[in-house]
């Protein structure tokens, strides 16, 4: 018990200590031409456009999803007989793989 609390306590103090020690970063001011950013906010566009859709009830949205089908959805005929395929999933090399030290493996 002595031995895990004296590990949390040394991870306490080096977390703090850390803390201060990245206190003394100084700032080397700007290099070379900045640029402002053009971009728009993408958080801003989200919200904004979450803010345009219609809200659905729990109810409208279960039934949506029922009812949904891919507008590329190809339908299959249907199965006239049961089949099984075994799939043989192994590949034989022309050669041996060999690590760094020469061993296969």
């Amino acid at each position: 018990m002595n031995y895990r609390l004296f590990s949390i306590f040394t991870v306490v103090l080096a977390v703090l200590y850390a803390n201060s020690a990245l206190g003394m970063i100084k700032n080397l001011g700007v290099v070379g031409e900045t640029y402002p950013v053009v971009e728009p906010d993408v958080v801003a566009e989200l919200k904004q456009q979450a803010g345009n859709r219609k809200r659905l009830t729990d109810d409208e949205f279960l039934e949506r999803m029922k009812k949904y089908q891919p507008a590329d959805l190809h339908h299959l005929p249907r199965a006239t007989e049961d089949k099984t395929f075994f799939v043989d999933m192994t590949y034989t090399l022309e050669q041996d793989l060999v690590d760094g030290n020469g061993k296969v493996i």
